[in-house]
């Protein structure tokens, strides 16, 4: 039965939305009237989804792997597709994810596969998602395929969480720096420099630079911030165009140890995509776009779309990646034992494992390093800012 999302006016003139089922929209008006509400808008969910894709809806990561454990419980106790939809749909605490669930299920029931209701949403559901579920339907493994999707998707959320908790510390150490020694400069420098200003002694030259800098952040900081906004803006135009980010990110393969950690963080993502893939049963040409998509650095995102090409000649896989000189040399290993022994997802499986052991290694090194350097760095800035002050204060004391 068609899904429905109405705005409608309650007895006491309030506004309310939300979704309804009915055959046709007389049918779901009458029952809004029947309930009390005088119906201002009703359109179809199907209806929604087919407008253009750019307007549909982003679900997150923690959400999509929720729904997809759910979805394939209930698909494995035998309940039908749109049943399944409509029961996780009905459970959701997210209005959002409800009706993308609800546009969902109005698309099955009208004949759609899954895999072709997926398309209305590729905001929703990336490529990895539509062709992992895909070869599910192809395979008539959907609620095994789902599972593993699942776990790959639990798999990639707890790395994120992981990473967003290691930067919260730093973040916050760098915006307190920055705030106080600010603070310093603005708004007590200032007033400690008036104590000097009738003595008429000629003042050390690190009290005159650090009275130059405070002057010069009074008159003209908030301009500062400005052209740092302005500057912030117009490099990440700049770095909207595919010319710019791809010299970026050579650049930043190039970096000693960022660029090792990035390099391995791609390739982790790139084995474990592309393993959940191959297990699925994507066949590897189409499995090798797809894995493309989850790599973040472009440089070797077009290494893997150029080893597609090699491929497709009739190159294997290793052979592929090691002619673009991107990857690890423990991926390329990996990967020709894997081809050599029928056992590509499982060696991909261990070159990510290995991978993201290494970045979560290299993470922890470069905090360990980061955290105790802003706080030198900003026990120098207010070192020298005490030294500053108290050394024309000495020298009156001497003088008197």
């Amino acid at each position: 039965m068609p899904a429905f999302e109405y705005i409608a006016l309650d007895s006491a003139g309030r506004r309310s939305r939300g979704l309804i089922e009915g055959d046709t929209d007389l049918q779901v008006r009458q029952q809004l009237r029947a309930s009390g509400l005088t119906p201002l808008s009703l359109r179809s969910v199907a209806d929604r989804q087919r407008q253009p894709r750019r307007f549909s809806a982003r679900v997150g990561i923690g959400a999509l792997t929720l729904f997809t454990r759910q979805f394939a419980g209930l698909l494995q106790s035998g309940l039908p597709i749109d049943e399944a939809l409509d029961a996780v749909a009905g459970q959701s605490e997210s209005h959002r994810l409800g009706r993308l669930l609800k546009g969902l299920r109005t698309r099955v029931q009208e004949g759609d596969s899954l895999t072709g209701a997926l398309e209305a949403y590729p905001r929703a559901f990336p490529p990895l998602y539509r062709a992992t579920v895909a070869a599910g339907e192809q395979s008539r493994e959907l609620p095994a395929v789902l599972e593993q999707l699942a776990d790959y998707l639990e798999a990639q959320h707890a790395i994120a969480q992981r990473t967003l908790s290691a930067l919260i510390y730093p973040v916050i150490l760098v915006t307190a720096s920055l705030l106080i020694v600010a603070g310093l400069l603005t708004y007590v420098v200032p007033e400690v420099v008036k104590i000097f200003a009738n003595t008429g002694q000629t003042l050390p030259l690190i009290t005159r630079l650090l009275i130059g800098v405070s002057d010069w952040l009074r008159a003209w900081g908030l301009l500062l911030l400005g052209a740092m906004a302005a500057a912030a803006l117009a490099i990440s135009h700049l770095l909207r165009r595919e010319g710019p980010l791809l010299r970026v990110h050579q650049a930043l393969l190039r970096t000693p140890l960022l660029g090792r950690l990035w390099r391995r963080a791609d390739a982790a993502r790139f084995d474990r995509t592309l393993a959940i893939l191959l297990r699925s049963g994507v066949p590897l040409l189409e499995a090798l776009p797809v894995a493309a998509a989850a790599v973040r650095n472009r440089v070797m995102r077009r290494a893997v779309l150029a080893a597609a090409d090699l491929v497709r000649e009739g190159t294997s896989l290793h052979r592929a990646l090691d002619e673009q000189s991107c990857f690890p040399p423990l991926t390329l290993h990996l990967i020709a034992s894997g081809e050599a022994g029928s056992n590509l997802e499982q060696m991909l499986d261990t070159a990510a494992r290995s991978h993201e052991r290494e970045v979560a290694s290299l993470t922890t090194l470069l905090l360990g390093l980061l955290e105790p350097a802003i706080i030198l760095l900003l026990g120098g800035f207010v070192l020298a800012i005490v030294v500053a002050i108290l050394l024309p204060i000495f020298e009156l004391n001497q003088m008197v």
